[in-house]
């Protein structure tokens, strides 16, 4: 009687090293539009791009009956692909 082989996986020893924290700069902006009955709305950069979506559960600070028409606010843009959008957005 003979034995068959059996191949058991070898484990192998697997560094991990973190990556250095990526600072983010909030940038800057007016809002354009909102509308309440949605929960979208509408960021003009100040640096002079494209006009921002953002959605009411992205805002931080701010109270949703306080978001109108030409108020300064801060916020972070996420990409989502080919889409971006204002994240954390607070009062400027």
């Amino acid at each position: 009687m003979t034995k068959s082989a059996v191949n058991i996986p070898v484990l192998k020893k697997v560094t991990v090293t973190k990556k250095p924290k990526e600072r983010i700069i909030m940038a800057n902006g007016t809002v354009l539009s909102f509308k309440t009955d949605k929960g979208y709305g509408f960021i003009k950069p100040d640096d002079g791009g494209a006009n921002i979506y953002f959605n009411a559960s992205n805002l931080g600070d701010i109270q949703l009956d306080k978001i109108v028409t030409g108020i300064l606010v801060s916020y972070d843009s996420h990409t989502e692909g080919d889409k971006i959008s204002a994240i954390n957005i607070k009062t400027a």
